[in-house]
C-alpha cells in the first residue's frame, strides 16, 4: 500500500503510475489524482489559449458550442466527427471579432477564400452553373 500525496488515501501500488526516478518506483499521486490534474491543466491551458488568441474564455467557447448544438455553424457536422473532436473558433482577421465555431473543412474553405464574401459568392455561382442548377440568389 502507498499513500497518495495529493488526496492522502492509501491505495494499492497498481493505483499508481510507475516512475523510475522515485525511491519506490511509483509516482507520488494516485492515478485518479493524476488524471484529474491532467484534465484541469488541459482546460487551464485551453482557457489561456482562447483568451490570448480570440479574447474569449473556455466557458464562452462552451456556451457557443451549446448554442450551435455542438455542430459546425456552416455544414452542421457534429463536433465529435471533426478532425480533432473540437470545432475551430472562426473570427474576422481584420477586427478579431469571433463569429462562431466551424469544422476544420469549413474553416479552411473560408480561409482559402481569403475571407471574401465575393469570392465565396462567385464560387457558389460557378458551382451552380456547372451543375446545371439555376442560380437562386
Amino acid at each position: 500500500m502507498k499513500a497518495c500525496t495529493k488526496c492522502g488515501e492509501s491505495k494499492a501500488y497498481n493505483n499508481f503510475y510507475r516512475q523510475n526516478a522515485s525511491r519506490d518506483g511509483y509516482y507520488a499521486w494516485c492515478k485518479d489524482c493524476s488524471k484529474q490534474h491532467s484534465v484541469s491543466r488541459r482546460n487551464q491551458t485551453r482557457n489561456t489559449d482562447l483568451i490570448r488568441k480570440y479574447g474569449i474564455t473556455h466557458q464562452d467557447y462552451l456556451d457557443m458550442l451549446d448554442e450551435q448544438e455542438h455542430k459546425c455553424a456552416v455544414c452542421g457536422l457534429p463536433e465529435e466527427k471533426n478532425f480533432n473532436g473540437k470545432l475551430c473558433v472562426d473570427h474576422n482577421h481584420k477586427t478579431g471579432k469571433v463569429r462562431g465555431l466551424l469544422c476544420n473543412p469549413c474553416n479552411k474553405a473560408l480561409g482559402l477564400a481569403m475571407d471574401s464574401a465575393e469570392i465565396l459568392y462567385n464560387l457558389y455561382k460557378y458551382k451552380m452553373y456547372h451543375d446545371g442548377v439555376e442560380n437562386d440568389l
